[in-house]
Parts: structure tokens; C-alpha cells; sequence
């Protein structure tokens, strides 16, 4: 008596190089990403969102305090001016290696066999923005230097003195 019941094995499987992934029916797979997506793209439009208003709040407070600034003629520019170059630097470094990131990501994610290239690129790509941003930050810190390297003058002091 033949059996009514298939024994083929129909699933499709993923090795991305780190994890191994067993492919879902395409309804699964779209609803996932629409749950993935549709906070990354929120959360990014409320992060611009945010920075676009602390820049606005950084100007106008730049034109009411500028008759202030403006009998002290200092070379450097002023502290509103810093902070918001440091603003738009670290939102559009965000953006960009995020956005770069996701489509990496999906590209991966799509992909049946991805390529040990793309897997990796889509690593490293994901850890650029940690990795950049706090050198971002110090290089806008110009006293940074100083407190760096001020265990050295206390060293010398202590060692002159000799008080160890």
C-alpha cells in the first residue's frame, strides 16, 4: 500500500559563516521584516528629528546671546557653533553606516547563500559607527590632550619632589 505522505525534505537552509538560519515561508519573512524595518526607520527619523531640533535650539540661542559674544573677539568659534558641527558630524556619521548597515543586512538576509564577503562587510560595517564615534567626540575636545597626558606632569612632580 503506497503512503499518501511525502518524505522529501523541502526546507531551505542559510549558513551565514557565524549562525545558521532555516528559511521561513515568504509571509514569515515579510512580516519579519516589516517588524525589523519599520522601528529602525522610526527610531532614525526620531534621532534626525531630535538633532535637527537641538541645531535649531543651538542657533537661535547663538542670535540672542550673539551681542555678548560679540565685544569679547576671540579667534575660536563659538561653543554653539562647536556643539552643533559636533551634532550634524555625529547624526550624519550615524545615518550613513546604519543605512549602509541595514541594506548589507537585508542583502544578507535575502540572500540564499550570501557570500563570506558580503557576511563579513555587513559585520564590520555594523561596528564602524561605535568603533568612529569616540574619536569623533575627542577630536572636538581640545582640552582632551591635557587631561591625557597630565598623569605624566604628576609623575614628574611626584618623582622630583620624592614623594613616590
Amino acid at each position: 500500500m503506497p503512503s499518501q505522505w511525502s518524505t522529501k525534505n523541502i526546507t531551505q537552509e542559510g549558513d551565514l559563516g557565524y549562525c545558521f538560519t532555516i528559511h521561513q515561508e515568504t509571509v514569515t519573512v515579510l512580516l519579519y521584516a516589516v517588524l525589523i524595518v519599520v522601528p529602525e526607520v522610526l527610531f532614525s527619523v526620531l534621532m534626525i528629528w531630535a538633532s535637527g531640533s537641538m541645531v535649531f535650539l543651538l542657533h537661535r540661542h547663538k542670535q540672542r546671546v550673539q551681542h555678548i559674544h560679540s565685544t569679547n573677539v576671540a579667534p575660536r568659534s563659538s561653543a554653539e557653533s562647536r556643539a552643533t558641527q559636533s551634532i550634524l558630524v555625529l547624526v550624519s556619521t550615524f545615518v550613513s553606516f546604519h543605512s549602509l548597515s541595514s541594506i548589507f543586512h537585508v542583502s544578507v538576509a535575502y540572500t540564499d547563500n550570501p557570500s563570506l564577503w558580503l557576511v563579513n562587510t555587513a559585520v564590520v560595517i555594523s561596528v564602524c559607527f561605535p568603533t568612529v564615534c569616540p574619536f569623533f567626540i575627542m577630536s572636538r575636545d581640545y582640552t582632551l590632550p591635557r587631561r591625557c597626558f597630565s598623569w605624566i606632569q604628576n609623575t614628574k612632580s611626584c618623582s622630583v619632589t620624592g614623594d613616590i
